[in-house]
């Protein structure tokens, strides 16, 4: 006896992601960025940033490499998206080196302020990180597809000496923490995958 499941799966072509929330410290527009990088035929290879907005909004900032898609949909995030646009992005590293890891990138919001971001592990400590089954999705008013976001070697970045220069429009934001130690070390709440896929499922 054939199953058949009525349901179409599409892979997302997210393939790293690192998630900073200021929500304590929340600029006039936004309490958070997601980066992330994206490669894939139809969009590219190339970076993009979630702006998480006070007003539960999102808006989209691509990379110039990445092909635009003007009917890309964001329902899952939140009340969906405000605006969606394509920006330069400079000054952008994603990777871990020597058991730390290290995340920058630069781009204009829609006011045109700069939005700067240089974190830096300098602590070689050892950390566990685990495999994760992200909970993405679940304020979403309005969404298109379930989304399962699997994120490998998941990790919090760590606070002793680590190296910060994090600021929009030249104002310094605080990144908030985390309220207690993992693997006996402080972390600050920025969560980070180099090694994701996101599964839309259900659309």
């Amino acid at each position: 006896m054939k199953t058949i499941i009525p349901f179409k799966v599409n892979y997302s072509p997210i393939k790293s992601l690192v998630l900073i929330p200021f929500e304590k410290n929340p600029d006039k527009i936004y309490r958070g960025l997601e980066l992330q990088y994206i490669d894939n035929t139809n969009l590219g290879t190339g970076y993009r940033v979630i702006a998480y907005r006070n007003d539960n909004y999102v808006d989209v900032y691509d990379d110039m490499s990445l092909q635009f898609q003007e009917d890309e949909k964001f329902n899952v995030a939140e009340n969906g998206l405000n605006k969606h646009i394509q920006t330069p992005f400079s000054n952008v590293l994603f990777e871990k080196q020597n058991n730390c890891e290290m995340i920058s990138f630069s781009f204009k919001d829609l006011e045109q302020r700069s939005i700067e971001f240089q974190i830096k592990e300098v602590s070689t400590k050892k950390t566990i990180p685990i495999n994760l089954l992200a909970p993405v999705g679940y304020g979403s008013k309005n969404p298109n597809y379930l989304p399962l976001f699997f994120m490998y070697d998941f990790d919090f970045i760590k606070s002793n000496k680590t190296k910060i220069n994090w600021s929009i429009d030249n104002n310094k934001i605080s990144i908030d923490k985390f309220p207690f130690p993992m693997n006996m070390q402080f972390r600050y709440f920025v969560r980070y995958s180099n090694q994701c896929e996101l599964i839309e499922f259900a659309n």
